[in-house]
């Protein structure tokens, strides 16, 4: 009997050892054997993500070039840890802004190309925001790998929100524009580094105004020819656009105070664009007309404004028949850079909100 309360004792023992190994390493998982240790390069916030197996093997498949402690720091911004600024000065500062080959080759508008990543792509991947900011003061270039960091935050919605209204919630998406045009991001960089897609214009087709007129003001520049086939510039294939909302964007960038000035031949293309479309929508009846020459109209006018050549478009603009302003109207209100939530779910054609610029 007695021989039977001790065996039983030394169980119970046991199990409470081992529940408590358990607890311990639910707050902190350990590394295993083929990772790196990962508090040797950097301290656990308060918020320390979970990752599955599977990511963690993608991370050291990226990074299996790398150093360990590049591994180790790799992996901690994935599980939502902050580098430390004495743990980062503590790295080598090459190793920091480094680029590595992560072993995949992709073929992209005809081009192979070799996929690259660096510690802050990892950390615009895990959507670490904080542990960017580190790097970056750290000394991590902003344009590692063709500014990839910009163009991976471009539908960044923001928690709650929908892309399926005009100008979709992308709020999120500014303080990593903001770390990146800060820190000597370049506001023209173009997709891969060849692409024809400029960062403006990646931008503007996911509809996030806010990010475009950021960039505006640090120089982004729609009137570069990168249309190899046209020749075209942004601003041209915004113009001829017969749609209320690359319209109302037009509208918006030439209200901003940072639109980049132009050639002579440049702005006379565009206003021989507007001159041409208002000529023939003044012709045609119905109200979906009405509606795009009135948008169409007050653009020009603001338009011309920012252009310096206001007084030639107003006296163009008096030959043309004004609109009823039951037909005017803009998807945004005069303060606002996206949509509000939707009553049902939906892109318009044109917009509900009345005010004149």
């Amino acid at each position: 009997m007695l021989l039977a309360l001790l065996l039983l004792l030394l169980a119970l023992l046991l199990s409470g050892e081992l529940s408590v190994n358990k607890t311990q390493q639910s707050h902190k998982p350990l590394p295993t054997q083929q990772d790196p240790p990962m508090t040797t390069t950097a301290e656990t916030t308060t918020a320390t993500t979970t990752i599955s197996a599977a990511a963690r093997a993608d991370v050291m498949a990226d990074f299996a070039q790398a150093p360990a402690p590049i591994q180790g720091l790799a992996l901690a911004i994935v599980h939502g840890q902050v580098p430390s600024a004495e743990a980062l000065q503590q790295l080598d500062q090459q190793a920091l802004k480094a680029e590595y080959a992560t072993g995949t080759r992709v073929t992209i508008d005809g081009r192979e190309m070799e996929i690259r990543t660096c510690l802050l792509l990892q950390a615009v991947d895990a959507n670490n925001l904080a542990a960017a900011k580190a790097l970056v003061a750290a000394g991590a270039d902003v344009n590692c790998f063709h500014s990839a960091m910009a163009f991976s935050v471009v539908d960044l919605l923001s928690p709650g929100a929908t892309s399926l209204v005009a100008f979709p919630d992308f709020s999120a998406s500014l303080p990593w524009y903001r770390l990146y045009l800060q820190h000597g991001g370049k506001p023209n960089a173009q997709k891969y580094g060849f692409s024809e897609v400029t960062l403006l214009e990646e931008l503007r087709d996911y509809g996030n105004l806010a990010a475009t007129l950021l960039l505006l003001e640090y120089g982004a520049d729609p009137w570069l020819n990168m249309d190899k086939a046209y020749g075209n510039s942004l601003m041209v294939t915004l113009a001829s656009s017969q749609l209320a909302l690359d319209q109302e964007v037009l509208m918006r960038w030439s209200l901003s105070g940072h639109l980049p000035r132009a050639s002579r031949a440049q702005v006379d293309q565009i206003l021989a664009i507007y001159k041409d479309h208002l000529h023939r929508y003044q012709a045609i009846p119905g109200p979906d007309a009405q509606r795009t020459l009135w948008v169409m109209r007050h653009t020009l006018r603001v338009l011309g404004q920012a252009l310096g050549r206001e007084e030639e478009v107003q006296d163009f603009l008096a030959g043309i028949a004004e609109v009823d302003r039951a037909y005017g109207a803009w998807f945004l209100t005069r303060d606002s850079l996206h949509s509000p939530p939707p009553v049902a779910l939906g892109v318009a054609s044109y917009g509900d909100v009345f005010w004149e610029p």
